[in-house]
């Protein structure tokens, strides 16, 4: 059985307060006539002096009965059960120590444990003792048999009521009631868990001897009577023929946490703990000595924020210990029944934590890169290990080591070879043979650098349509690097002149500038700064090609001529000076798109185009395209005709119409070893040629099925290749007999 208890001490002061405020708070007055509440009668309210007391608790229609619990547990020995018991609430206390308790039992067996009668274990009820009976039964030096008296018998508070008092003073006086009942209830549940004596006189404990040890058993405990005013409901407990009791195993989790001549205990202490409070033994030698004059009872403090869960105090402090040197303690728990557990054993060792004396640091700047740091010995650092030397950017946080390994206690004296102004702030730190460490207050060095910073590099950029240029670069390594001035110029060898009025602290920089301009390119150059504004040597000259706007000049044919196999074109190309390549294009008069016919290097100007039909007017122009992508706006095209190409054929070309089947059937003859090819052309009323078969010459026939009747004639168009060269072309023309 647990009860959250407040500690012995704070309960002990509070029913102290609380007879001293009544005592002192008596009205005074011949002519007042007073009521005295005692603690079991405050929680009722008197209407008036002469008509019965109602409950404060009630509703719109009738009064609640009030209630409380009995709590039971039970420990099986040898020879006996030890039942224990208690009730739930302060009031309910008061009214079952006036009825009295009756403890029955009942055998449990395979059939059901309804069908075996109750037996009750004794003849009367079981009430606190008397007052006599506790003087009688008890030593003078039982501190819990004493605080169980006080509990039952001792003076209670009283207070003064009159009709003259306000609601105001009547409330107070009733909560002061309250409080000393909520006293009283819990020294008297602590007694009997510290001491079974104080629990049987508190009626609250009872050993059942008549028990048989192979059987199992319920036992029941409840009030010897009824209360009307308040429902006191009985409490069951079962014990087991083989039960078996771990009200004796040890306290978990103990672990000692070491301090500075003291050693702190800590241990669980579970919501349902089977222990009520605790005591810590010190081993000295083989015996143990125990330290707490009183049990320790753990407390509650506010509850987690993060669980909701209440916060469980459970410790002890062992002060005023030798640093170092290794002591044993002993845990053990007193459970309801008042007995002790076995002991829970762990060592620990108290350890300095009193850092040294921390020195005050002088600093002297020595070269342009070094700076001395000196110290005083402090003489009362009597462990003193060493020192550490540490600096930092920064006044309060980010300080670094300058050396691996602590300087001696006896070293007074450090010089950092590599001072640099971006971290001018020095500590020096104590370290004694414990591992405790001091810091001096952090002490700033004037440092005069020089030099320069180094040359920007990567520096690089892009423009826009528009003419927005974006520059970017390398950040520098130094230290103490406040920004950069970018430059700009026309040429590159023009004077460079700065864009920005002040230092650009990044290293991406954002231009504007002008593109209608017969400059294609603009020239930038960066330079760093330190803080005291000593420049770098600048970057190297980065060039920008500003957007071409202007389309390159077009070429212009100048010359042509037309034999009976080819036509031969002349041009002067064109003269711009970021021309990237030139497309030729021929169509058909007459026809509205272009097909091209070769892509050109820059510098060619001739061509020679022999796949060319006889007796056709040819249309020819030219394209230039820049490096920009902008090509030539000219819209001139040079035309050109071909001459009718003769020349003589072996093949003896047959066209004839099938009125038949409506096909037309193209013969002719040709050596077996021939590699001419043979197109057939389907030439339109306006000159338009329709490409209707590609054969080698040695397939000698075309066949055209699906002839329209409805043209009256038809004509075709049939041209032998010679290699890349037109050797012959005859044309021929159909009427078709409808």
């Amino acid at each position: 059985m647990r009860y959250k208890v407040v500690l012995l001490f704070v309960l002990f002061a509070g029913l102290l307060f609380c007879n001293e405020a009544y005592s002192q708070k008596k009205k005074q007055g011949k002519n007042q006539k007073t009521i005295n509440i005692t603690p079991e009668e405050m929680l009722f309210e008197p209407d008036t002096i002469n008509k019965p007391k109602k409950p404060l608790v009630h509703d719109s229609s009738e009064y609640y009965m009030r209630e409380a619990y009995i709590k039971v547990t039970a420990m099986k020995r040898a020879d006996s059960v030890v039942i224990r018991w208690a009730v739930d609430s302060p009031g309910g206390w008061i009214s079952a120590n006036k009825l009295g308790f009756f403890v029955q039992r009942i055998e449990i067996t395979s059939n059901s444990a309804q069908q075996n009668p109750k037996v009750y274990l004794h003849a009367s009820p079981i009430k606190p003792w008397t007052l006599d009976e506790w003087k009688a039964k008890s030593k003078p030096t039982d501190k819990y048999s004493a605080i169980a008296a006080q509990c039952l018998y001792g003076k209670t508070a009283s207070k003064d009521f009159s009709k003259s008092e306000t609601e105001v003073q009547f409330a107070s006086g009733l909560r002061h009631a309250a409080m000393e009942l909520s006293n009283r209830y819990g020294f008297a549940m602590f007694a009997a868990d510290m001491s079974p004596h104080a629990a049987t006189g508190l009626g609250l404990r009872f050993v059942d001897k008549s028990f048989e040890k192979d059987k199992s058993y319920i036992y029941i405990v409840s009030v010897a009577n009824v209360d009307s005013s308040y429902t006191i409901h009985e409490g069951i407990v079962t014990v087991g023929s083989l039960q078996n009791d771990k009200l004796n195993e040890a306290p978990s989790g103990l672990k000692a946490i070491s301090g500075d001549t003291w050693i702190r205990l800590e241990w669980d202490y579970p919501e349902k703990s089977m222990f009520s409070a605790f005591n810590v033994y010190k081993y000295d030698g083989n015996i143990k000595k125990l330290l707490n004059k009183n049990p320790i009872v753990p407390f509650e403090m506010d509850k987690d924020k993060n669980s909701q869960n209440p916060i469980i105090i459970s410790s002890y402090v062992d002060s005023n210990l030798t640093n170092y040197k290794k002591y044993k303690y002993c845990l053990t728990g007193i459970n309801e029944f008042g007995e002790e557990s076995e002991c829970a054993e762990i060592e620990g060792i108290s350890k300095d934590l009193t850092p040294p004396i921390a020195p005050l640091p002088k600093l002297k700047q020595i070269s342009a890169r070094e700076v001395e740091i000196t110290w005083e010995n402090n003489l009362k650092n009597k462990d003193l290990a060493g020192y550490t030397i540490s600096k930092s950017n920064d006044y309060e946080t980010n300080f670094k080591p300058l050396h691996e390994n602590i300087l001696s206690p006896n070293n007074t004296r450090f010089i950092d070879e590599n001072a640099k102004e971006s971290e001018p702030y020095y500590i020096v730190t104590c370290i004694d043979t414990a591992g405790n460490i001091s810091n001096s207050i952090p002490i700033g060095a004037v440092i005069i650098d020089s030099t320069a910073p180094a040359k920007p590099i990567g520096l690089s950029g892009a423009i826009d349509s528009n003419g927005i240029v974006v520059l970017w670069w390398n950040l520098g390594n130094e230290d103490n690097l406040a920004g950069y001035r970018v430059l700009w110029a026309n040429a590159p060898n023009h004077e460079f002149t700065q864009i920005a009025t002040d230092i650009v602290r990044d290293t991406v920089f954002i231009d504007s500038i002008s593109i209608n301009t017969l400059s294609r390119r603009a020239y930038y150059r960066v330079v760093a700064v330190n803080k005291r504004q000593i420049a770098s040597e600048a970057s190297d000259i980065l060039a920008i090609v500003r957007p071409d706007l202007y389309p390159p000049q077009a070429a212009v044919f100048t010359k042509f001529s037309v034999n009976d196999s080819s036509i031969h074109l002349k041009w002067e190309h064109s003269r711009s000076k970021d021309v990237s390549n030139q497309i030729l294009y021929r169509r058909i008069s007459g026809e509205s798109s272009w097909n091209k016919l070769k892509d050109l290097s820059i510098n060619e100007s001739e061509y020679i185009d022999s796949d060319i039909l006889s007796n056709t007017d040819y249309e020819y122009s030219i394209e230039t395209i820049d490096s920009s992508g902008l090509k030539s706006l000219t819209e001139d095209y040079l035309g050109v005709k071909s001459i009718n190409l003769k020349s003589k054929s072996d093949y003896n070309f047959d066209v004839k119409y099938n009125k038949n089947d409506k096909s037309v059937k193209i013969k002719w003859l040709s050596n077996s070893n021939c590699n001419d090819n043979i197109y057939i052309y389907k030439v339109s009323d306006s000159n338009n040629m329709i490409l209707m078969s590609k054969q080698k010459c040695n397939e000698e026939e075309y066949l055209e099925n699906n002839i329209d009747t409805n043209v009256e004639t038809m004509n075709y168009l049939i041209r032998v290749i010679r290699g890349n060269r037109v050797e012959f072309e005859t044309s021929r023309k159909i009427e078709l007999n409808n």
